[in-house]
């Protein structure tokens, strides 16, 4: 629905090593290509296969194929989701150094990754979603928990209508 937010959990268990992952025509694109920068290029490839494994999703654009107005914050990558355009940023939950995330930590990250998400939303200029999906990693079940728990404190303005994914990696050390 258009209009819906919410928030959703899935968990990914490595069988096997990187090097031995069979990545779909679409990570392999977005780990070909440059993104704007930082630690974040194999989380952002883990999330488009994860996408496209669980929901069908296809890569439309990639973080530097999308254009926005000078200044904005931006967009990880775009998708076609069930027939429709989709916006998807992600993010990774961990509280260095402790790892231990703190409810404060979770409602922080949230409130700032979907008030980005409302400002990429409006600002950019060669695709059009009405929704995105906020895709957050998580190390544990607790930090999983808390994400939730503070999401049901964030202000609906804020939750818009995103979609929050939260994903527990377990024995994928490598998008940290």
């Amino acid at each position: 629905h258009r209009e819906a937010a919410g928030l959703l959990h899935t968990q990914v268990e490595a069988f096997r090593p990187r090097y031995k992952l069979r990545w779909s025509v679409d990570a392999m694109r977005m780990l070909a290509v440059p993104n704007a920068g930082g630690s974040s290029l194999q989380s952002e490839a883990l999330s488009c296969e994860v996408l496209a494994r669980l929901f069908g999703s296809r890569l439309v654009m990639t973080e530097m194929e999308l254009d926005y107005f000078s200044g904005s914050k931006i967009t990880d990558y775009s998708v076609t989701l069930f027939e429709h355009a989709v916006g998807v940023s992600v993010t990774r939950a961990i509280n260095w150094p402790t790892f231990a995330l703190q409810p404060a930590d979770a409602y922080r990250l949230l409130f700032k990754k979907l008030r980005a998400i409302q400002i990429s939303s409006r600002n950019v200029l060669n695709m059009r979603w009405r929704k995105q999906v906020l895709h957050v990693w998580v190390r544990t079940y607790r930090d999983a928990q808390t994400l939730e728990e503070q999401y049901a404190a964030i202000p609906p303005e804020v939750r818009g209508n995103s979609v929050v994914l939260i994903t527990l990696a377990n024995g994928i050390d490598w998008i940290w």
